[in-house]
């Protein structure tokens, strides 16, 4: 089976993460510390745990198309909070085994 790389995996990201994937992949654009996706991560309380720290340490200045992706994928999130941290496990894991390769 082939491995997927981080961009074929939010493109085939379930119904449930397309917001999430989307703001992910506009994050790529962004300083990471200011990024949307960090915010979320901090915002959804996984980021301490993952990396011993909040990835932001201040509110960054998001832009209105920046803010409505990050609320999209709250949203997401909010409906299904398992689901889509197994998603972004898959989707770290990924982005890591690039990085090390």
């Amino acid at each position: 089976m082939p491995i997927m790389d981080e961009y074929e995996y939010l493109e085939s990201a379930p119904d449930y993460a397309q917001e999430t994937a989307r703001m992910i992949e506009w994050s790529a654009n962004c300083e990471w510390s200011k990024s949307p996706y960090a915010l979320f991560l901090d915002l959804i309380g996984v980021s301490e745990q993952r990396f011993g720290e909040n990835l932001t340490t201040t509110v960054p200045n998001l832009g209105y198309v920046e803010l409505d992706k990050l609320a999209n994928a709250l949203i997401e999130y909010a409906k299904r909070p398992n689901d889509l941290k197994e998603w972004l496990d898959g989707f770290e894991q990924i982005a890591l085994d690039e990085i090390n390769s």
